[in-house]
């Protein structure tokens, strides 16, 4: 049993609660606590914690409506979280789901060229010029505003939630070789023409994916699903609206 450092009415702070809180604060914030005042200045701190909240509870705080929200949403947390540390995934159903669900772990990726402008017309202009036969490349070098004009509008490879969103529902929607109609975005004015399409693999390692991660929320929502379904209890729950009280029974355990 932990050693007991301090009590404030009967509630006891513990050796093991005072580590914990300085593990906690060396992980999240990045603070070490290393010398014997540093601990013992921490430990005030817990006690005069412990006597705001015996002060709340002697308020009657706790019997309020927004505390017992607070206090069941803190329970359902909890236990949420509680139930996501007790499930096991093994290596072999992380492979096993990973084999399965293969396209859910790739990414697709274009290439493609642009050539910016200030003005609408002058884009309907270019435009015009490139159904004419004019070359498409070659008019980025020389009208683009973008510094990809230096390469012929080539912008490289990108994935989705690289470029703003007009720009990227464009792209994406052209065929390789194809030039889209005039795009505006906050940049300007864009003509895109599709250079490459393909989809890759987004890890290279299946640890990297946290698919142990998914299962467990997959799991977790079954484990849920039970319980709202488990026929142990049964309570009544009333729905109530201006004209009537729907009521339905819920079994839970």
């Amino acid at each position: 049993m932990s050693k007991v450092l301090a009590k404030v009415k009967n509630y006891e702070i513990t050796e093991e609660m005072l580590n914990e809180t300085i593990d906690a604060l060396r992980a999240q914030q990045n603070i070490n606590l290393t010398t014997e005042e540093q601990k013992q200045d921490l430990l005030d701190e817990l006690v005069a914690r412990q006597l705001v909240v015996e002060d709340a509870i002697e308020s009657g705080l706790t019997e309020t409506e927004e505390f017992q929200k607070l206090y069941r949403e803190f329970i359902f947390q909890h236990s949420i979280g509680q139930m996501f540390k007790t499930i096991n995934v093994t290596d072999a159903e992380c492979e096993a789901y990973y084999n399965e669900n293969q396209d859910q772990f790739k990414e697709e990726t274009v290439r493609a060229a642009h050539i910016l402008v200030d003005e609408e017309a002058k884009a309907e202009d270019l435009l015009n010029q490139i159904n004419e036969g004019a070359d498409f490349h070659q008019l980025a070098s020389e009208h683009s505003s973008c510094p990809s004009g230096a390469r012929g509008g080539d912008l490289g490879d990108f994935g989705r939630g690289q470029m703003v969103p007009e720009f990227e529902q464009a792209a994406f929607a052209l065929n390789i070789g194809e030039i889209s109609g005039v795009v505006k975005s906050q940049f300007g004015y864009h003509l895109i023409k599709l250079l490459d399409k393909k989809k890759i693999k987004y890890y290279s390692c299946i640890k990297e994916l946290n698919i142990d991660n998914s299962l467990r929320k997959i799991t977790q929502d079954k484990t849920i699903g039970l319980i709202i379904c488990k026929k142990d209890n049964k309570y009544v729950i009333e729905y109530s609206s201006d004209k009537r009280i729907l009521s339905r029974e819920y079994e839970l355990i």
